[in-house]
Order: C-alpha cells, then structure tokens, then sequence
C-alpha cells in the first residue's frame, strides 16, 4: 500500500494564510475533477517573525506525530511561505533556513521547500490592484506609484484606513481576483504545483 501524501503549508501571519488558502482554490480549479492528488492539505500559521524557529518547529511535530498515528505510513511535504524583505542585504539574516529545513527533515518530513513573496506578501496583493482600488474605493491611481507594504499602507490612508501588516484583511483579500495574482506568481508555485496534481499551463 502506498503512503498517504499530505501538503502542510506553513506561513508567517494571518494575511499570508488566508492569502494562500485563496490561491490553493485557484489551483483546485485547474484539476480535471477539482480535486488535488493529495491526501490531505494542513496549514501552519506561526503568527510573526518572532521566534519564528522554534514555533515552526513545535507546531510541526505536533502535527507530524499526529499524522503518523492517523496515517501510520505518509509522506509529508512542508512548504514555508514567507517575505523576502527581511533578509535582503542582512549578513546575519534573522532565520536559518537550512537548520529549519535539517529539524523538519530529522522529524520525518518527506520534502521541504519554499515560497517566497518578493519583497512581500503585499507585493503579491498588488497585482490585483484595480481589485484593490475598487476595495478602497479609490480610481485613477498610478500603479506604478504604489509598491509593497508601503504602498498598500499609502493606499489604505488615501482611503482613511489603516493596513496592519500580518491581520487576516479578509475583506481585501475577498475583493482580489485571485485568477490574476496566481497567474503571476507562477513559477513561485511550480513545485507546488507539482506535488498537488496541477498541470499548471501558466508557468513565467
């Protein structure tokens, strides 16, 4: 009998959670019969970069004990998704992504990899940006003007909101046509991809 495949999808805050529970529906939609070629798809939300490591890893062997007990023989692939704006141009980046990948690997997962939101999850946002106008209830803005984090921050204050970084933002993510931004972060979900069972004709 073959081992049962689970995907566990592991993200910084609230906002990048959601954000990719949204893309995976995108992704269902590309199967012949909207049905991943999975087991079971989990989520880790760890809640900030603070101590990111060690909560990352408790939560893991939780889950991973628990799905050997229900599963007995699986294959388990982790995914970390995560902003690059943290690390750009550090010497001393704040997370060791290779000690994290060694602690996964020794606690029995089958494969770990990444994506990644070049610089940040809001850069991923914005390529939905006239969803992210028709939100605010903003018009005829420059795109090009608007850029990241802070430039989703400078939208919402032209809106007289407040954008907090890491909240679920669920309204904004609901008023996104997620059909564009996969589209454009394609390659960062190739091996994704791959691992569910979507034959993904979009690849930049």
């Amino acid at each position: 009998m073959s081992n049962k495949k689970i995907v566990l999808i592991a993200t910084e805050g609230e906002t990048d959670d959601l954000f990719y529970k949204k893309i995976l529906n995108i992704l269902k939609t590309k199967t012949n019969n909207c049905c991943f070629n999975v087991d079971k798809i989990d989520f880790i939300c760890v809640k900030g970069f603070g101590k990111f490591e060690s909560k990352l890893i408790s939560k893991y062997k939780n889950l991973s004990k628990k799905y050997q007990k229900e599963y007995k023989n699986c294959d388990i692939y982790i995914f970390l998704c995560y902003d690059n704006d943290v690390f750009i141009g550090k010497r001393n980046p704040p997370i060791s992504w290779k000690r994290i990948e060694k602690e996964l690997y020794q606690n029995k997962a089958t494969g770990v990899y990444h994506i990644v939101a070049d610089k940040t999850i809001e850069d991923f946002i914005l390529y939905d940006f006239d969803g992210v106008l028709k939100y605010l209830r903003l018009s005829n803005l420059n795109k090009n003007n608007y850029k990241g984090l802070d430039g989703l921050k400078k939208l919402f204050k032209k809106a007289q909101k407040a954008y907090i970084k890491g909240t679920k933002c669920e309204g904004l993510l609901n008023a996104l046509n997620f059909n564009i931004i996969e589209v454009q972060i394609c390659s960062q979900l190739s091996k994704l991809c791959d691992i569910i069972g979507v034959n993904c004709k979009n690849k930049l």
